[in-house]
C-alpha cells in the first residue's frame, strides 16, 4: 500500500476492535484486542508449506494483528447485498481455505490449543450459571467431554475461529480471504468445521428468510472442504459454538440475558437431537 489509507469501516465490541482501511493498491484489516478481552491473541505462529491465496496470515503481536488483502467486507454482509452472489461457490472457497490450513499449516513454535477453546474454559467449567441451568448436568458433561477430546486426538493446526468474523470477501463475492492467526492452535480439524456450522445453524434457525442461502453456503462448504466429522461430533460441536456465542454476545456485545438464553436453548436442542437432526432439518 503506497498512498494514504481511507477508512472503509470500523466496529467495536468488548472482545475485538476492527478497523478496515484501503487505498488504490489494497485493503488493510486491523484487529485489536477489545477493552474486555479476557486473554491475548494466540501466542502460536505458523507457516504455510505452499502459497494459499485465500488464507491471509496476520502480522503483529498478542494485542494487534494486521492483514493485507483485497477484500473489503465480511461474508455475512452479502446476505443483504443487492447483486446476485453464487453462495455455493463462495462456500466452496471457504471450505477449501479451511482445508488448506489443516493440510499445509505447520507450527513454528510451541503448540497451544485454539484461543477460542481456551476462552471457553470459563463457562465450560460451569462459571456462567445460565448455561448450567438450561443444559443441566448431563448437557454440561457432554460439552466438557467434547472439548477435552478436541485437543487429545487427531490434532493438527486449526484456524480456531474460521467463521464470519474472519471470512472476508470482495465487493462481488467472487473472492474470499480468511484472516488467520489470532485464534490459531492445535486441535482436531473438526473443531473448525463445527465452528462454522454452528454459526450457520444459528442463522438458519433465527433468520428464516435466509434458509436457502444458508443451505447453499453449507453445501458449498462441504464440497470445498471434503468430508465433515461424524454426525454426533457435529451435533455437540454446533452446541458448543452456540454456547460460545451466547457467552460472548452477552458479555462483550451487550445482549440481554433473555436473548442469550435463546442460543443456549437452541444448543440444548442440538444436544438432545438424534445425530444432529433437529426438527427444522438444518443437518
Amino acid at each position: 500500500m503506497s498512498g494514504p489509507l481511507a477508512p472503509i469501516r470500523a466496529t467495536r465490541t468488548g472482545l475485538l476492535d476492527t478497523v478496515v482501511e484501503g487505498d488504490g493498491d489494497g485493503v488493510r484489516w486491523s484487529h485489536r484486542l477489545g477493552p474486555h478481552a479476557p486473554i491475548p491473541f494466540s501466542s502460536m505462529s505458523i507457516r504455510l508449506e505452499c502459497d494459499v491465496a485465500s488464507v491471509v496470515l496476520g502480522a503483529g503481536d498478542e494485542t494487534q494483528r494486521v492483514y493485507a488483502t483485497s477484500t473489503t467486507s465480511l461474508l455475512q454482509n452479502l446476505f443483504s447485498a443487492q447483486q446476485a452472489v453464487d453462495l455455493g461457490s463462495l462456500g466452496r472457497s471457504w471450505g477449501d481455505a479451511i482445508r488448506r490450513i489443516h493440510e499445509h499449516a505447520v507450527p513454528t513454535q510451541r503448540a497451544v490449543p485454539p484461543r477460542t477453546l481456551i476462552r471457553a474454559r470459563a463457562w465450560i467449567a460451569g462459571g456462567w450459571p445460565p448455561i448450567h441451568r438450561i443444559l443441566g448436568t448431563d448437557g454440561m458433561l457432554e460439552i466438557q467431554r467434547w472439548a477435552s477430546q478436541a485437543t487429545n486426538q487427531n490434532t493438527r493446526v486449526v484456524h480456531g475461529s474460521p467463521g464470519m468474523a474472519h471470512c472476508t470477501v470482495n465487493s462481488t463475492g467472487s473472492k474470499i480471504a480468511l484472516l488467520t492467526g489470532e485464534d490459531i492452535g492445535v486441535a482436531d480439524p473438526g473443531y473448525d468445521i463445527v465452528w462454522v456450522l454452528g454459526e450457520l445453524s444459528e442463522l438458519y434457525h433465527f433468520y428464516l428468510g435466509l434458509r436457502s442461502q444458508i443451505l447453499a453456503l453449507r453445501k458449498g462448504l462441504e464440497a470445498g472442504y471434503g468430508s465433515f466429522p461424524a454426525p454426533n461430533q457435529v451435533r455437540v460441536g454446533i452446541a458448543f459454538r452456540l454456547l460460545q456465542h451466547a457467552f460472548d454476545w452477552h458479555h462483550y456485545a451487550g445482549a440481554e440475558i433473555k436473548h442469550a438464553n435463546l442460543l443456549i436453548q437452541l444448543a440444548r436442542t442440538y444436544l438432545e437431537a438424534c445425530d444432529g437432526q433437529t426438527e427444522e432439518g438444518f443437518l
